[in-house]
């Protein structure tokens, strides 16, 4: 749903979520989120904080005196939700990742989340400093480029391993994704946000579309071929095997078993013929478990 969280990000969102109920307040708040960043301490977000000479005691005390504590505590079983203010700036956070091309949400990005939602408590005491969101937008991007970038994420081959029916309509769907999101980030940049989350909605429902492309071809499948309902349930587990180990060097075993039950696809026995065409997904597997 969400780009991946950083570890001290993750830590950061913990940190709020304790800092909430060590005021016996129940939810989190930008303030909380702004409470995380400077506990977590060792982040991007507070390495930034720090060159631009803000003093974390003080800013830390300033966010205490604006916030009461609430009447009463706030059991510590209880998962606290997130204000609407606070999950902006989660999504502000997430454009911040976007747009400056980074592969995950770090407490960098967070801080210009906190700095873009204007309205809340931790944009407030922020100013008070006299932080301004491009400054320390700049200042960022200073700091990263000071060491070296972190790898890119491997590449992922799910989206790619479709049947061939399904290959046209994912590509056109991919390419609509792909100017949807290509607007966004100019919305992004134009500060027009609330277009912006419209053309976010527009890209995420057609991406959940797309992946249920697959899920419908297996659905149909189930019907027009009789011999998947009589599969041998040792070609199932072997299935499962190769799926669970990615155990990619298997799938001709699997095209023998599936010819010697009857299968006449072309397309199945050839495609489980190319073991190295896979990295961590096969169309064919989810078929076959999808009949388990």
């Amino acid at each position: 749903m969400y780009e991946p969280f950083s570890h001290r990000a993750r830590k950061v969102m913990q940190l709020a979520n304790q800092e909430a109920m060590s005021l016996n307040h129940g939810y989190i708040g930008t303030e909380h989120i702004l409470m995380g960043l400077i506990k977590e301490g060792s982040g991007t977000g507070v390495e930034t904080l720090k060159r631009l000479g803000v003093n974390l005691l003080k800013l830390r005390g300033d966010i205490r005196r604006v916030v009461q504590r609430g009447a009463a505590i706030v059991d510590v079983n209880t998962k606290l939700a997130q204000t609407p203010r606070g999950k902006q700036v989660i999504e502000y956070a997430m454009e911040e990742c976007r747009t400056l091309k980074h592969h995950c949400v770090g407490t960098e990005h967070l801080l210009l989340g906190l700095l873009r939602e204007t309205n809340g408590v931790a944009a407030h005491v922020l100013m008070d400093q006299d932080l301004r969101l491009e400054e320390v937008r700049a200042v960022i991007v200073k700091l990263l480029g000071e060491r070296p970038a972190p790898p890119p994420p491997l590449p992922s081959k799910i989206a790619d391993d479709l049947p061939a029916l399904l290959k046209p309509i994912a590509a056109a769907a991919d390419a609509d994704i792909q100017r949807l999101t290509t607007a966004k980030e100019q919305a992004i940049e134009s500060r027009e946000f609330e277009h912006a989350a419209a053309l976010r909605d527009q890209t995420q429902t057609l991406r959940a579309k797309k992946k249920a492309l697959l899920l419908e071809w297996i659905a149909s499948r189930h019907t027009a071929d009789p011999w998947l309902s009589n599969i041998d349930r040792a070609i199932i587990e072997l299935a499962r095997r190769i799926s669970q180990e990615r155990g990619w060097g298997l799938l001709p075993d699997l095209a023998d078993a599936l010819e010697l039950a009857g299968c006449t696809d072309a397309e199945i026995i050839n495609h489980c013929r190319q073991p190295g065409e896979h990295s961590n997904h096969c169309w064919v597997i989810d078929l076959l478990l999808a009949q388990a």
